[in-house]
């Protein structure tokens, strides 16, 4: 067990690391471009060890990573929790869709990934999710744009 760090704490490919804490642990998502499984999560107690939960992205439905070139693929993975579900949200550069996926962690501590996506049609990159009052929210790069979700997409995401 880690003790103390040097940077980088995790060491290899883990760029754009999102992070949310559930209770006493945390969940890092991270990008993975072209690679599958698209979108890799870890856990930790202490920020200093981790633990490879897996990847998100495992089939070409939730993301079609089958073309991409070497500068595309899943982008600036976000990962939420709200209500009980993990939700990651990201930009495939390869299809130039943003999307979420939902999970739900299983009484193994693994998070159990859908096996679809809900699509978000927006005009940028980066996308976050946010949660407020019943009503879901993506934030994205862009454009200044907050943009909340129409009701048939809530009704799959809340």
């Amino acid at each position: 067990m880690i003790k103390s760090y040097q940077n980088p704490i995790i060491r290899g490919m883990h760029p754009d690391p999102s992070v949310v804490r559930v209770e006493d642990t945390y969940y890092l998502a991270n990008s993975t471009f072209e690679y599958y499984p698209g979108v890799t999560v870890m856990t930790s107690k202490d920020l200093l060890n981790w633990q490879t939960l897996g990847g998100v992205a495992k089939l070409p439905a939730q993301a079609d990573l089958r073309k991409s070139k070497s500068n595309e693929g899943i982008f600036a993975a976000n990962i939420r929790y709200h209500n009980g579900y993990f939700y990651i949200i990201t930009t495939n550069f390869a299809e130039f869709k943003t999307f979420i996926i939902r999970g739900k962690l299983n009484s193994d501590g693994i998070i159990e990934w859908e096996k679809s996506r809900v699509e978000i049609n927006v005009p940028g990159i980066d996308p976050d999710v946010y949660f407020e009052n019943d009503r879901t929210y993506v934030q994205f790069t862009g454009y200044l744009m907050i943009k909340e979700l129409r009701q048939f997409v809530r009704s799959k995401l809340i």
